[in-house]
């Protein structure tokens, strides 16, 4: 999976759709590259990119959308609740660590940053510059990614850059995208807190 270029009378129109009123320098064509990536997660739905080039440094927003619907990524998880209620959503075994890299990288958590580390990330286009962790931080012997699915969802092991430390978490994912952890453990310590440690 990989960002494609939207041609010109894309981005124009992109940029129309997405556009408020009192924004038109913000989104204008002259500033502004579009681009779009195939999810494999999701049916038609495309992950949009709105670069604002005349800004250092670089301004960008994300999107869900399909057609002429636009679904802004702002942090929450509006935009993917939008997708699921329109049946986009498809998690399988094949996918399942793509939804968790593209979650915690779009929806913020109360705790702090979380990212899911990997040594090959499945979508490594949607690394970038804001990503403080990186795969040369997991320390050797660490976990790696593991996923098992059930009945309603998948059980997850990952290494997780959580709130600026390296931890084992342990997630639950249900089959219509919502994320849970359900404990963690420090990389090289005891499991962390009743709230997460009593749950696993």
């Amino acid at each position: 999976m990989s960002w494609h270029r939207l041609d010109p009378e894309k981005t124009h129109k992109l940029l129309d759709t997405v556009r408020s009123s009192g924004e038109d320098l913000l989104f204008s064509q002259k500033n502004n590259e579009a681009k779009c990536m195939r999810l494999p997660f999701y049916t038609d739905f495309l992950l949009y990119r709105i670069e604002n080039t005349a800004s250092l440094p670089i301004f960008s927003m994300d999107f869900l959308g399909h057609d002429e619907d636009f679904f802004y990524l702002d942090g929450t998880d509006s935009a993917l609740h939008v997708a699921q209620k329109n049946k986009q959503l498809s998690l399988r075994d094949d996918n399942i660590d793509a939804y968790i890299q593209f979650y915690f990288l779009n929806v913020i958590q109360e705790e702090g940053e979380i990212y899911a580390l990997f040594d090959s990330p499945p979508l490594p286009d949607l690394i970038n510059q804001n990503v403080h962790a990186v795969q040369k931080n997991i320390p050797a012997g660490t976990p790696e990614f593991h996923a098992t699915k059930d009945s309603d969802g998948f059980t997850v092991s990952t290494p997780l850059f959580y709130d600026s430390a390296l931890m084992n978490g342990h997630l639950k994912v249900s089959l219509d995208g919502n994320v849970t952890i359900t404990a963690l453990k420090p990389l090289l310590g005891q499991t962390m807190g009743d709230s997460f440690g009593d749950r696993v």
